[in-house]
């Protein structure tokens, strides 16, 4: 199968890639052929541990990998892997003609490596908020209830990570993956507030190869991802929530 992938993706990568570069790769040495295969390769090895029953011979769809392939295969990201291998275990079935995960592959392409880790950021959180409740899944309740509620992180902390939260959420924004995002200053606390979406939730639940299981968002269980991904240390659901953690009192005369 994944020679299948390689060939035609590596034709139009070796072709782009003498007429863009040309004689700046021959300078440099570099062996694309070999780091695309490992790439690759690894991320299928990752698919298949997201497959519940792996041995069952269940096969990618090839449109799914092919586009999988040309987008991920010189990526050495971690959270990209995690995304793009996702995708790949979501396309598998056993006549390998279920490309329903396709549309999600533009979505990742569209994004930088800092930009998918955000939200990777903001979903897990959220879903780790959400799980702790005892409510109804918000998500199957009340969709619009649940795209009108927050996060909250102090901003330092996505800085810390490398994101830059002004431009990063509005291209997450742009692309449907948030609903709205904000901002909120008491004192030197600076924080950054984001508002889900139904398509953000759904991008997340098909990193994990769970996508059946994204209205339930709230209160199914996405295993832990194989890559370690740092992530803010705190995180709220209110602005005065926070200020109260940091023993902020915004509605008191200071």
């Amino acid at each position: 199968m994944i020679e299948e992938i390689i060939e035609p993706s590596l034709a139009l990568t070796a072709y782009v890639g003498h007429k863009v570069l040309g004689p700046t790769l021959d300078e440099m040495g570099i062996n694309l052929k070999d780091k695309y295969k490992k790439t690759l390769s690894n991320l299928f090895e990752k698919a298949n541990k997201k497959v519940l029953n792996p041995d069952e011979g269940a096969k990618v769809n090839l449109r799914v990998a092919l586009d999988v392939a040309v987008n991920g295969g010189f990526t050495n990201d971690g959270v990209c892997a995690e995304y793009f291998s996702g995708i790949l275990a979501a396309s598998m079935s056993a006549d390998g003609m279920d490309d329903s995960a396709l549309p999600f592959v533009g979505s990742i392409k569209a994004l930088s490596s800092k930009q998918l880790h955000l939200h990777y950021a903001i979903y897990s959180l959220m879903h780790k908020q959400l799980s702790q409740s005892k409510a109804v899944d918000p998500v199957m309740q009340d969709e619009d209830a649940f795209v009108a509620s927050q996060i909250w992180f102090v901003s330092e902390q996505l800085e810390h990570l490398g994101i830059r939260p002004d431009m990063d959420l509005r291209i997450l924004q742009r692309e449907d993956l948030i609903s709205k995002f904000g901002t909120g200053a008491f004192k030197k606390i600076h924080a950054t507030s984001v508002q889900p979406s139904l398509l953000g939730v759904m991008l997340f639940a098909v990193a994990h190869n769970q996508l059946s299981l994204w209205k339930q968002f709230g209160h199914a269980t996405f295993p832990d991802c194989e890559t370690e991904i740092e992530l803010p240390t705190f995180y709220t659901s209110t602005f005065d929530d926070m200020l109260i953690h940091f023993g902020c009192h915004p509605h008191r005369q200071q």
